[in-house]
């Protein structure tokens, strides 16, 4: 009776987790059609920005304003390439062809170099940086991790107006990014984690809808657990 137990459950076990790769495909199938039609539409402002502005620049005069013009030229391709990027990323997760590449790391030291490198985002939005950081040594891939941390403070500050605040903790349990201000309603909260999920339209201008679905992937695949919350001050 215990083997005709354990096969029963197993058995079980197998239909429920077949059910959830069933579940997970289908996810990605909807993903992957909305993000071609998104991505149809978005590359075709770039590439309408460089074809209008190129016909102005050979046109203009005044060296300076040819100047704005070639440099609004250049920044174009940027936000082709960052489409491009979330497309191979999508990819990836579909085919489950997302490795990683482990070995022990601290994360004060990815945290640190991240907001090195966004800290003049924070200066041009004026929003506040507080930072409560400690040493926390675990295995991961450092790459991957550093997709997840950008992106979460990213987001953070994507949320934020002049004036709020954006604060990061880091101890050995827990890495948190909390930004002050507007709240998800309750019944949104955990659709974040789908992509394209906008819980409005003004929460979520520039970026490709990719973010954190992509982050819960790679936090999955290192069996890291992760959630989203309102607190008295913010999300």
């Amino acid at each position: 009776a215990m083997v005709g137990d354990r096969m029963k459950k197993e058995r079980g076990k197998t239909s429920n987790d077949l059910h959830k790769e069933i579940d997970r495909v289908q996810q990605l199938v909807d993903v992957r059609k909305e993000f071609v039609l998104k991505y149809k539409q978005e590359i075709k402002t770039p590439i309408g920005i460089i074809n209008g502005f190129r016909e102005i620049v050979e046109l203009e005069k005044e060296e300076k304003k040819r100047n704005k013009y070639i440099e609004i030229i250049q920044n174009e391709p940027k936000q082709i390439n960052k489409h491009v990027l979330a497309m191979l990323d999508l990819s990836k997760l579909e085919s489950q062809n997302m490795t990683l590449d482990m070995e022990e790391v601290d994360l004060l030291d990815i945290v640190d170099e991240t907001l090195e490198s966004m800290a003049c985002l924070f200066e041009n939005r004026h929003v506040q940086l507080i930072t409560d950081l400690d040493s926390s040594i675990v295995e991961a891939d450092p790459f991957k991790i550093g997709m997840v941390i950008t992106n979460f403070i990213g987001n953070a500050l994507h949320h934020s107006e002049s004036g709020e605040k954006v604060i990061i903790h880091l101890d050995e349990h827990c890495f948190s990014v909390e930004n002050t201000g507007a709240y998800i309603p309750e019944e949104d909260i955990e659709k974040i984690w789908l992509s394209f999920h906008k819980v409005d339209k003004a929460r979520n201008e520039g970026g490709t809808g990719l973010g954190l679905a992509i982050c819960k992937a790679i936090l999955e695949l290192h069996h890291f657990e992760y959630g989203v919350q309102n607190t008295k001050q913010g999300v």
